[in-house]
């Protein structure tokens, strides 16, 4: 298979990892397949050829850039709502600490 039909899927599987990334759907197969059009890239095309194509180089980076931050980002909203659950959880464990060891005048009851 020529490079630019190579980079081309490479850039369209970019796009769908993006788009399922915003949607909170699940990458998994699309890394794959995305690994496995690099494996073919390497196999097939020699490093002069890959390198003389900028343009095409340009494109998909700004795509990965892309895909890297959203993905950077919804790793912050998840660590931050397990934090938020953590949080929670201690204090609901201490408020029933509280209201379980009721104490009068210092005497247990």
């Amino acid at each position: 298979m020529e490079l630019n039909k190579l980079l081309d899927e490479y850039k369209e599987v970019t796009i769908l990892m993006i788009r399922s990334v915003e949607d909170d759907k699940k990458i998994e197969l699309l890394l794959e397949k995305r690994q496995e059009i690099l494996n073919r890239i390497s196999v097939e095309c020699d490093g002069k050829s890959i390198i003389d194509i900028n343009e095409k180089r340009n494109e998909i980076n700004q795509y990965e850039e892309q895909l890297y931050s959203l993905i950077n980002n919804k790793m912050l909203e998840v660590k931050k709502n397990i934090k938020k659950i953590k949080e929670s959880q201690v204090v609901y464990n201490k408020y029933a600490d509280f209201n379980g060891n009721s104490m009068i005048f210092s005497t247990k009851i």
